[in-house]
Order: structure tokens, then sequence, then C-alpha cells
């Protein structure tokens, strides 16, 4: 993960390799991802190696398939399948996704 200069909305998480956004999703409850089949393919859910472990806000949350996902403060994270370098499409879609802003 790194943090990315986007003018008006901060710093904001990127993954790499690949400079894709990271998102949260708003129906998520309790450390666990809701964003599921179907909605895992257009947000793909940035998964965790197994041998993962917390360190600091970032900790990592167990998936309906088993899988681990990194989470933020809580919050599974999620790229876009549909980000634009430059522009970040997926920010207020549905009302329920949100760039992941660094906050301090």
């Amino acid at each position: 993960m790194a943090l990315s200069e986007e003018g008006d909305n901060g710093f904001v998480f990127r993954r790499f390799p690949g400079s894709q956004r990271l998102y949260t999703y708003d129906l998520d409850r309790a450390g666990r991802s809701f964003c599921n089949e179907g909605c895992d393919g257009a947000h793909p859910p940035v998964i965790a190696p197994t041998s993962a472990t917390a360190l600091g806000q970032w900790t990592v949350v167990r998936r309906h398939d088993g899988r681990l996902q990194w989470a933020y403060r809580g919050h599974p994270v999620y790229s876009f399948f549909h980000d634009a370098p430059k522009d970040p499409h997926g920010d207020g879609e549905g009302g329920t996704w949100h760039l992941l802003p660094y906050e301090k």
C-alpha cells in the first residue's frame, strides 16, 4: 500500500503494483466483508497472504470463502475494476463506496 495525493481528496491509499485506489464499502459490518459473489467482480478485495499479521491500523479479516482480506481501521478494503488512473470512478458509487483516505 502507498499514499497518493489526489487534489481535493487529499491523500488516499493505493495498491501496488497497479496503482489502484483503495475503497471501503458502507455495507460491511464488524470487520466482515459483505461484498462477495457478484459484487467482488467489480470491486476486487485486497487479498492478504495467509501469513499476514496486523500492523498499526492495518488488520486482516476472513472472507466468506476463507481467504484473508486487508482491512484499515476495521474496514475491509477493495480496489475498483473500472477506475481510471487520474479519475476515481468508484468514489461515491451507489452511495456506498468511498475512497480510502489517509487519516492521522
